[in-house]
């Protein structure tokens, strides 16, 4: 659906996916690109419309055709499966007068495109590749990709066709459910444990935040009880299953596929490198939360998070990461 701001006016309809749509970007003031669960990504243009009837206050819809669609529903066979490959999140890399678009595969790969030409340009695999959900391009230069996995957050070099670093993430096991550059050097990752943290990719390391107090546990007031409900099992995720990739998200320091991977120094003397969330809206009356998660203090996951146009603020929002449970949670950070 495209809407008209500031008046949110649905003003036309881009149907032709066969599954969830995850990820839109504008290629210009007329085309947008799409990415989803299909496998597919497609282009359509705002101009390139007939009109197919009025919604229910009688303004004028119009039906948008797909000026292009990739060939990227790909299948990956083995002996004991054989599933497609799914468009998780797409960016656009702007630099030097040319556009590129990126998207993220859910078979473990970051695939470039010419905007101009449409046709696929590289594919940079990555080393884990469980959970992958989210990705943020560096502006300015765009020298950087960032990519969220179960429990990492990967940087990829698209000029060297390469994956430059990866880090553990603060979120742990939880997944890395959101990520944004706030300025060309620091990005921001939400996860599935609601904390918010930064990477300084100058420096690349965590930016503490404050120094650590082991006597306290942040958002958690039963932490130990909390531990059982991994999403890796409850999520409310289309978690895909990489297993013919070979990709592991379990906590490294070696050396893999040429990626360094960051650890943070013991708990004993770390600072804090994350903040958390506040609780949000969560329906305790729900029949699932009564007979699960009575007395549990569930943080939502951080899905989504946003800068304005300076930079000066962040915004923030999510829900609960378990499978079933109802709530929502938004923020603003100064």
């Amino acid at each position: 659906m495209v809407y008209q701001l500031p008046t949110m006016r649905g003003v036309a309809i881009a149907e032709g996916h066969r599954d969830a749509v995850f990820s839109v970007v504008w290629i210009d003031e007329d085309r947008f690109m799409t990415g989803s669960r299909d496998g597919s990504l497609r282009v359509w243009s705002v101009n390139d419309a007939m009109d197919c009837g009025t919604n229910g206050v009688g303004h004028t819809i119009k039906w948008l055709r797909q000026s292009w669609t990739s060939s990227s529903r790909t299948t990956t066979s083995t002996s004991k499966s054989k599933t497609k490959s799914k468009v998780r999140d797409l960016k656009l890399i702007k630099c030097n007068g040319t556009q590129t678009a990126t998207s993220l595969t859910s078979k473990g790969t970051v695939q470039l495109w010419d905007i101009n030409t449409l046709q696929r340009k590289n594919v940079i695999k990555l080393p884990f590749t469980q959970e992958l959900v989210c990705l943020s391009v560096q502006p300015n230069n765009s020298s950087l990709i960032a990519v969220g996995s179960q429990a990492h957050i990967t940087f990829a070099d698209p000029r060297q066709e390469r994956c430059a670093q990866s880090f553990n993430s603060q979120d742990e096991f939880w997944g890395v459910r959101s990520l944004a550059f706030g300025s060309e050097h620091i990005l921001t990752c939400g996860g599935g444990r609601g904390r918010l943290s930064f990477i300084d990719t100058r420096m690349m390391e965590f930016l503490p935040l404050s120094k650590s107090n082991n006597n306290r546990n942040t958002n958690n007031k039963n932490i130990n009880h909390y531990n059982n409900y991994n999403p890796s099992n409850t999520s409310n995720d289309d978690n895909d299953d990489n297993s013919d990739n070979g990709g592991d998200d379990t906590t490294r320091t070696q050396t893999r596929a040429g990626t360094r991977t960051r650890t943070r120094a013991s708990a004993a003397t770390a600072s804090v490198y994350h903040n958390s969330s506040s609780e949000g809206w969560l329906d305790r009356d729900s029949q699932m939360y009564k007979t699960h998660f009575t007395g549990i203090q569930i943080p939502p996951a951080i899905y989504t998070t946003a800068y304005n146009s300076d930079g000066t603020k962040l915004f923030t929002a999510g829900g609960p990461i378990q499978s079933g449970l109802r709530g929502c949670y938004a923020a603003v950070w100064f």
